[in-house]
């Protein structure tokens, strides 16, 4: 099914489309290979490449919704700019993380002009239902690259040509420094490293979730994809693209004075209204590190990546058993179906989560370094602390005290807990 909606021209898709991530393979992209005719898709911090290793006409721009009003400014500036021809800029989302709820609803208001990712991935009912399936009960998520290439599949586009997705599996790779993790320098980036999270991919992605993705996706739309890398990972996995007969294209130079790093746009009262009122407060938590790093020029460089090599006390709450198995408690109550099979997902994510806890302890113990640090270290502790007034939260603690007190009527408890679970929370809302 070919998605149809709105676009800046009449042409939605067809033909070829060159996906770029921006890991380092993108520098060493063979030209000859190149399709005569092809529509370029770039995503996140492409603007940071030091070339243009695919050129300035950018059919569709990718970015993250944590950060879409400055990667949306940044977008607008090098525009202006004529640093690059952006004909459609996407806000890559997914469906299901109804905690953006409240952004996807004013998104028209602040973004007119953009497009929701989501709408468009979900004409792709198979895929959708497949990825949403990994992320709810395996707790896994496709890359940014993948993404580009489901929307590309939705929008028609039958040949797609693959660069600088390397899975993050350079050798040389440093994710204290931010070296040969992509085609630019991370470590001059700073308002990247400040805003953005850090350079430590998330424990969902993984090189296995994207390929089997894009397995799925060949199979089940019969698409062809193509490496324009030759000696890149993704060469192992897809075939080359065949040589062209005619190759004119010429890598262009940047200037100097080209837009490098995210930029940070002035807040405006209608800015505060988005963060305060559209969007959520981590967001402001992430700007107000930022302006600390502004005002103090000799803050040290481990403590502005604070957030980026540790994630955020927030996320960790998150990822503990008690939240993911409210979480999916919540989920699965809203159906017979989800009601009869819930033993069996709660009982996945409980087994996934050993799994994960015995492979963390098993890599401390070979490199102490990378033992987490308190929770209580992080600048949004206090925020943080929120999350555990949540319902998902609650209800996993209940079900986990269940769990261990079942000799004694812990699951006869448990009914009585989930109803004052259930009235407080109603309670609140009111």
């Amino acid at each position: 099914m070919v998605y149809k909606g709105e676009c800046k021209d009449d042409t939605w898709g067809g033909g070829n489309a060159v996906i770029c991530g921006n890991g380092p393979s993108l520098k060493e992209i063979d030209y000859k290979r190149l399709p005569k005719e092809y529509d370029v898709f770039r995503c996140n911090q492409f603007y940071s490449e030091d070339k243009y290793y695919l050129g300035k006409n950018i059919k569709y721009a990718f970015f993250n919704q944590s950060v879409f009003l400055e990667q949306y400014y940044t977008a607008k500036k090098l525009i202006e700019n004529q640093e690059y021809f952006i004909e459609n800029i996407i806000c890559s989302t997914f469906k299901i993380h109804k905690y953006y709820d409240n952004f996807f609803q004013h998104f028209d208001t602040f973004f007119s002009e953009c497009l929701l990712g989501y709408k468009i991935l979900d004409s792709l009912k198979e895929f959708s239902s497949y990825i949403y399936f990994n992320e709810i009960y395996h707790d896994q998520r496709i890359t940014s690259g993948i993404y580009m290439c489901a929307i590309a599949i939705a929008l028609g586009y039958k040949n797609i040509y693959l660069t600088g997705i390397d899975f993050y599996e350079n050798k040389n790779i440093n994710f204290n420094t931010g070296e040969n993790i992509y085609a630019y320098d991370l470590d001059q980036k700073y308002n990247s490293r400040a805003i953005l999270g850090g350079v430590k991919p998330s424990y969902f992605h993984s090189k296995e979730i994207d390929l089997k993705a894009l397995k799925f996706l060949e199979k089940k739309y019969q698409i062809s994809f193509f490496s324009l890398t030759p000696n890149s990972i993704l060469t192992k996995n897809f075939p080359l693209a065949p040589l062209a007969k005619h190759c004119d294209f010429k890598i262009l130079l940047k200037d100097q004075k080209s837009i490098q790093d995210i930029l940070i746009p002035r807040e405006t009262p209608m800015i505060q209204i988005y963060y305060h009122k559209v969007f959520n407060s981590q967001t402001i938590q992430q700007r107000l590190q930022l302006k600390e790093y502004r005002q103090n020029s000799n803050l040290k460089q481990n403590q502005l990546n604070f957030h980026s090599l540790d994630g955020t006390a927030k996320q960790r709450i998150q990822n503990q058993l008690s939240y993911k198995l409210g979480q999916s408690m919540i989920i699965n109550s809203k159906s017979i179906f989800g009601i009869i099979f819930m033993p069996i997902y709660l009982l996945s994510i409980f087994l996934n989560y050993k799994k994960e806890q015995k492979i963390y302890k098993q890599k401390i113990k070979k490199d102490p370094s990378l033992k987490l640090p308190p929770l209580e270290s992080y600048p949004d502790y206090n925020e943080a602390l929120k999350f555990k007034e949540h319902l998902s939260y609650k209800l996993g603690k209940a079900l986990l005290k269940a769990f261990k007190t079942w000799h004694k009527g812990g699951y006869i408890k448990l009914i009585f807990d989930i109803v004052k679970l259930k009235k407080e929370f109603k309670n609140q809302k009111e």
